[in-house]
């Protein structure tokens, strides 16, 4: 539903008097990212998902997490899924909106439909079903690409991607590529392995201490750059 609808309706009253008010810049912040991530995703997420999308340590998640369910802004169930009423209730009238839709527009072809073989009626099934996935897994793949810390050959990086995440589960290569991104901030872009090229060497199996900044830097005050030989498991 968020790729019909990729935006949400912010009410400008209630957050200027709203709880939220009485949270810190930092703790709006992290709401605000809250709120993208959890109408990206069909308002149906857990805390543990979002603490590993959402750019902030731990502590200041915390905190936040700690703040915002305290003003009752958020509120998190038993199975640590997440809940914002304001977007539940948008994505609610979303969903009917695109249910009377879809009835309307079914009634035209209902009687086609009746006479169609069992088999092309499971085959439209499995296309509708392999549409709705694919939307998905587009969005997983579209989050660790943009986690990656260097944007380049977008193409490359994202087919990359896609054929990482059938070896590993994708909320923990996203939290690999998110520590890879933080240790490695030190280096030059441009001595940073293209996104295409660290997925296929399967790079988020490098020990992280290989991602830190080497000692002893050049007296120049310079960062210090990997030679080619250097940089384990493969060229940039």
């Amino acid at each position: 539903m968020s790729k019909e609808l990729p935006y949400f309706k912010f009410n400008v009253p209630d957050w200027i008097i709203g709880n939220i008010q009485l949270c810190s810049y930092e703790v709006k912040g992290i709401f605000i990212d809250i709120c993208a991530f959890y109408w990206r995703n069909d308002c149906d997420i857990t805390i543990q998902d979002l603490e590993v999308l959402i750019k902030a340590s731990k502590q200041c998640f915390s905190n936040a997490r700690s703040m915002l369910q305290a003003k009752s802004i958020i509120a998190i169930n038993d199975k640590e899924k997440v809940s914002i009423k304001f977007l539940d209730k948008q994505f609610k009238e979303r969903i009917e909106s695109h249910q009377k839709r879809v009835n309307a527009g079914s009634k035209g072809g209902k009687a086609k439909a009746l006479n169609s073989s069992p088999s092309n009626a499971l085959a439209l099934l499995e296309h509708t079903v392999s549409n709705s996935n694919s939307n998905n897994f587009n969005s997983l793949i579209e989050d660790i690409f943009l986690a990656y810390p260097k944007q380049a050959n977008e193409v490359q990086g994202l087919r990359s991607i896609a054929r990482a995440v059938k070896k590993i589960d994708h909320i923990e290569l996203l939290a690999k590529v998110k520590e890879f991104a933080m240790a490695i901030d030190w280096q030059e872009p441009a001595f940073i392995p293209n996104a295409d090229k660290w997925f296929d060497l399967e790079r988020w199996k490098d020990d992280p201490k290989t991602w830190q900044e080497p000692q002893g830097k050049k007296e120049n005050g310079q960062k210090e750059t990997f030679k080619k030989d250097e940089y384990k498991r493969g060229a940039f």
